[in-house]
């Protein structure tokens, strides 16, 4: 699902078959993503190696490493797209996510040992924890987030995208592309601070895309 930040236009494709991958592939060659971000590209005078893209999938919602997760974005789908860009000769490529409410019970539950588990290699990219990052950053978002912390990585890329997991939620019945950017929201206790008699997730989430735009949707 394509977000095109420079038109007023939106398209979406649906690409399905047995083959993850070749999936993938269709719903790139279908939706005209690799145009998309050579239109950004050329726009922002950058070189290919030098443009920064930066991916947020779902990730902590795992407790485990599972074949077809219902809960977090399929590794290997992230790694196809990121194989594919490598090949059109992009270089700066990272996966960003934030620590949650796991964290009251689990231990050793930073994003980067979490992606280990469910099978990311950082082979030819980065993996960076938002909530780490954050420290001694802020943004003014304005409204009920006002002056708070941000993710240097998130804020500064020149290309987002949103590879969101398609599944059901207790709160907004389902969550997709748009609700996946709540994630990059830096507490870890996100129930203690986007969910309350201040502020609520929704909004947070729409302040945040407000800010940082997303690129481009991906949506497992």
């Amino acid at each position: 699902m394509p977000f095109a930040p420079y038109t007023d236009s939106v398209a979406v494709d649906l690409c399905t078959g047995p083959d993850k991958r070749a999936a993938l592939d269709a719903a790139i060659e279908a939706s005209r993503f690799l145009d998309h971000l050579e239109t950004t590209r050329e726009r922002s005078g950058k070189q290919r190696d030098r443009f920064r893209i930066t991916l947020k999938p779902n990730i902590m919602t795992a407790a485990e490493r599972q074949t077809d997760s219902p809960v977090y974005t399929d590794p290997e789908l992230v790694e196809h797209l990121f194989a594919r860009l490598r090949k059109e000769g992009y270089r700066e490529l990272t996966v960003v996510e934030t620590r949650n409410v796991y964290d009251y019970s689990y231990e050793g539950r930073d994003v980067r040992s979490v992606a280990e588990m469910v099978g990311y290699s950082e082979d030819g990219y980065r993996i960076v924890d938002l909530s780490a990052e954050s420290a001694g950053s802020e943004h003014d978002y304005g409204g009920v987030l006002g002056r708070h912390p941000v993710g240097p990585t998130w804020r500064d890329a020149d290309y987002r995208i949103s590879f969101a997991k398609n599944k059901t939620h207790w709160q907004c019945f389902y969550t997709a592309c748009m609700k996946n950017i709540y994630g990059c929201l830096p507490a870890w206790d996100k129930m203690k601070e986007y969910h309350g008699r201040k502020r609520e997730f929704f909004e947070c989430c729409v302040l945040m895309l407000e800010a940082f735009p997303v690129s481009f949707g991906f949506l497992d």
